[in-house]
């Protein structure tokens, strides 16, 4: 009975995507997504994207859930999304690898279209000392590599973040966090650690 549901949903999905051709534009690797064609809400996709708990988007009704709904709540194929927001501005854009329906990679944010920041998430990070494989998060995307922020389209600051060895011995890691700020001229002004995690990896 359940698959037959989903069989009927997905074939609804697909005529209903036709429906949307004017404006869900959709192409083999980019599908452009609108806060007006969506049933469920914009706190449901960022739910889904990060894996967030987002006040009020923890459940939805699937009769409110429309075709281009089912491209984010549902696993296809990879996809690189642009969203934009209730009055046309891009908001976010990044990618989704197949099978999975987290955002990975850099993942850049947008305020009325003005590029505002450069997330980058991973499932791990590779570490070369101690010549091991160190995962942030095996199931979920976790920080990783360098984070961007911009204002009126001038870098404002950077997080990095990296994998440093406390002990080959024990095995024991750390993620720290590297903050550097920047002038308008993008001189470096400023730049301050903080230990983000440490553990022992078996």
């Amino acid at each position: 009975m359940r698959i037959k549901r989903l069989l009927i949903f997905l074939i609804s999905g697909i005529v209903g995507i036709e429906a949307y051709s004017s404006t869900l534009v959709i192409h083999p690797d980019t599908i452009s997504l609108f806060e007006t064609q969506s049933g469920v809400g914009k706190d449901r996709y960022i739910q889904e994207w990060f894996f967030k708990r987002v006040k009020g988007s923890g459940e939805y009704e699937e009769s409110k859930v429309t075709a281009q709904d089912s491209l984010v709540l549902y696993k296809f194929d990879s996809s690189y999304f642009k969203f934009y927001d209730k009055d046309g501005f891009l908001f976010l854009e990044g990618q989704r690898l197949a099978g999975s329906t987290f955002l990975i990679g850099d993942i850049k944010f947008y305020d009325k279209g003005k590029l505002e920041r450069i997330e980058h998430w991973s499932y791990s990070q590779h570490l070369d000392t101690c010549g091991r494989n160190v995962f942030v998060n095996s199931e979920v995307p976790g920080k990783e590599g360098v984070w961007s922020y911009y204002k009126n389209d001038i870098l404002k600051k950077t997080e990095t973040y990296v994998i440093k060895v406390v002990s080959c011995e024990n095995a024991i890691f750390k993620c720290v966090r590297i903050t550097q700020y920047y002038t308008k001229n993008g001189d470096l002004k400023r730049r301050k650690e903080k230990i983000i995690w440490k553990r022992t990896i078996p």
